[in-house]
């Protein structure tokens, strides 16, 4: 078996960033809070009941157990770089009760457990099995690689295993609904070298959409799902009748939506077509987004990690295909994915109305993981670019700034309807926030983990590192980014070395200007011709190549001028003409109407050839850099970013403003 390593082979990167230590706080709380919850709806108790150890009553949906596992994946990956007794507790309590309720071959689902002990694999496309058992081998290679104790792999090991002896060789019909399985088994293999893994894996992402009659199946599927639902109803109504002293658990609201006619229409025609699940025909075919958002981002993030470890090129390219498909037609300002309610996906090209965009925060965090993985493969700044646009916009905004409130959907319009709560009845989005954000030093450095010839820097959050290599060499980043553009890197040698220094220029700013010991670089970034739906172009980032011998002792100066940009969207975007987009750096602005309560935010409109000022903000005691500029009536109009809107109370909001 390997020894244990992070993911990009550089395991001493420190996060020293006052914007992301905030951050790190915030998502220390938020992880205590979702453990509060998780045990509040019962989603931990399961697993006690699984084990005879409470004799209260399932709660939940059948796929809750993925809602834990994602915690513990969070907490494993907080847990790995900032080491906190009660967190490591909380650990240890989910992980004894996760090790007595897996089965001997393997198996853990707490739903089949408790009600069908006798049935497995019964609706893998609605029930979701493989999904948790993803989200389960996940997590337990983030404790056991947090507490270095390759003991606790075994379950992971044992759950792949069983999977393995269940599906590879399989046609299409025995596929997961929900994709996940396949990310889970390249990292395991990764791991512990199994060739299995990497062959199921391959297996589950080739044979996708290789099915016939697939509405039928469906169907029949969906006849079980209700059949198996009453009888649990039954006995949950039995159960409480037998006890009435036992304690009913109320879970909240579902994600609520007003679907129109037209939408549950597409609804139904996408999930018969096999689309929703992107099983409408095999993926090396798919050349553009379709379906459930989340899916499809973790089916392309899969493709893009199998493809580093067994090139497969149709696969790969279809990808490519399908992600410059989604950037040009099919994403929004914020880097938000899903157009249409219902699917929680993709609609028609151009179609961005925000008034019913889905923009659910788990499909930001598919996008991120997918673009690390392409970003690794290519060295394409395009992905680093969007990495950075999502996760500053679309994956951010999804949590309070408190840890204990969140937005399921990030859409860049909300009449007062959409707020955020406490939790959810499908609590996914929450700790699929958390695990992203205790692992983001990942996304800084990309480097050959063999030899030491070429540095790319992706991201600026002020960091330090030292890279395991000879001669030694110690690199740290400080960086104002996101409120400021300047940019000071560090880089210390015990003798020189000749490599390759790739710096990411952000698209976002204009006029950047690099200095290396006090001698400025010339940099001359060609425009992108490439249009994009929303006005945001990840096309425009690039890398510029350093070539030299480097000195012991060696500084690189960045600045990155931050105007306010003004996006327009392409003419097609019907809903979006004569309107503009306020950015500034990596972050895109909205108008919230707690800060302009005296106009209509929906009427407003400005002179897009204003300069706007910026301005120091507090939003619930967080800090923020306001935009300031005046609206056609001569009234003050104030911006905040995106991803801090909603955190004072309920609001209306809006992302496009008129403009003359």
């Amino acid at each position: 078996m390997k020894k244990f390593s992070q993911e990009n082979s550089i395991p001493e990167i420190s996060i020293v960033d006052s914007f992301w230590d905030y951050w790190s706080r915030t998502n220390l709380n938020a992880l205590y809070y979702q453990w509060e919850q998780l045990e509040k709806t019962h989603c931990i108790e399961n697993f006690r009941i699984a084990i005879g150890k409470s004799d209260s009553f399932r709660e939940g949906w059948f796929f809750s157990d993925s809602d834990a596992y994602k915690w513990l994946d969070a907490a494993g990956r907080y847990y790995s770089t900032n080491p906190r007794p009660e967190l490591l507790h909380l650990i240890q309590e989910f992980l004894f009760l996760i090790q007595r309720a897996q089965m001997e071959d393997g198996y853990l689902y707490t739903y089949n457990q408790i009600f069908f002990p006798s049935n497995r694999w019964v609706n893998l496309w609605i029930e979701h099995e493989l999904y948790c058992l993803g989200h389960l081998i996940e997590a337990i290679i983030s404790v056991s690689q947090a507490l270095n104790d390759e003991k606790i792999l075994d379950v992971a090991i044992k759950a792949a295993d069983l999977i393995v002896q269940e599906f590879l060789g399989k046609d299409g019909n025995y596929i997961p609904g929900h994709q996940e399985i396949e990310l889970a088994l390249l990292k395991l293999y990764k791991i512990t070298n199994n060739q299995n893994y990497l062959n199921l894996g391959s297996h589950f992402l080739n044979i996708r959409g290789d099915i016939k009659q697939i509405a039928w199946k469906l169907f029949r599927q969906n006849l079980s799902v209700n059949s198996r639902k009453k009888y649990v109803e039954k006995q949950r109504k039995q159960f409480f009748q037998e006890h009435p002293q036992a304690h009913q658990v109320q879970l909240p609201a579902h994600v609520q939506f007003n679907y129109s006619l037209g939408m549950v229409i597409r609804w139904i025609y996408q999930t018969l077509s096999g689309k929703y699940q992107q099983q409408h025909t095999l993926l090396q075919n798919q050349l553009t987004p379709e379906g459930h958002a989340v899916r499809f981002s973790y089916t392309h993030a899969a493709i893009a990690m199998l493809h580093s470890l067994l090139p497969r090129s149709p696969l790969f390219k279809a990808s490519s295909s399908a992600w410059d498909h989604m950037v040009q037609k099919r994403m929004f300002v914020t880097g938000g994915l899903g157009s249409i309610p219902m699917v929680e996906g993709f609609g028609h090209d151009y179609e961005l109305n925000g008034s019913y965009a889905y923009c659910e925060t788990c499909a930001a965090v598919g996008s991120v993981l997918w673009n690390w993985e392409m970003s690794k493969i290519t060295h394409d700044a395009k992905f680093s670019e969007l990495l950075e646009w999502q996760l500053y916009n679309s994956v951010l905004g999804g949590m309070g700034t408190d840890g204990s409130t969140y937005l399921y959907r990030n859409p860049p319009l909300s009449k007062g309807v959409l707020q955020r709560v406490p939790w959810y009845q499908v609590p996914c989005c929450p700790s699929n926030i958390s695990r992203l954000l205790a692992d983001i030093r990942k996304y800084i450095y990309d480097v050959d983990p063999l030899n030491f010839k070429t540095l790319y820097i992706n991201q600026y959050f002020s960091n330090t590192v030292k890279f395991p290599f000879k001669p030694s060499i110690q690199a740290s980043i400080h960086s104002k980014i996101p409120w400021g553009g300047n940019v000071s890197i560090n880089i210390k040698l015990t003798a020189p070395w000749t490599f390759d220094l790739h710096i990411r220029i952000p698209g976002w700013t204009k006029n950047p200007k690099i200095f290396i010991n006090e001698e400025e670089v010339n940099f001359f970034p060609s425009k992108s011709s490439i249009r994009t739906a929303s006005g945001c172009s990840p096309y425009e980032g690039k890398y510029l190549k350093i070539s030299r011998t480097w000195d012991a002792n060696n500084t690189v100066q960045l600045d990155f001028p931050m105007c306010v940009n003004k996006l327009r969207a392409h003419e097609k975007v019907k809903s979006n003409r004569g309107k503009i987009a306020l950015t500034r750096g990596p972050l895109v602005y909205c108008i919230e109407s707690i800060d302009n309560p005296n106009q209509d935010i929906f009427r407003l409109q400005v002179d897009p050839t204003q300069k706007f000022s910026t301005e120091k903000l507090s939003i619930h005691n967080y800090d923020v850099i306001a935009l300031k500029g005046i609206s056609f009536d001569g009234e003050e109009v104030t911006a905040i970013p995106f991803y801090c809107w909603g955190n004072r109370g309920k609001s209306e909001m809006v992302v496009w403003i008129n403009s003359y």
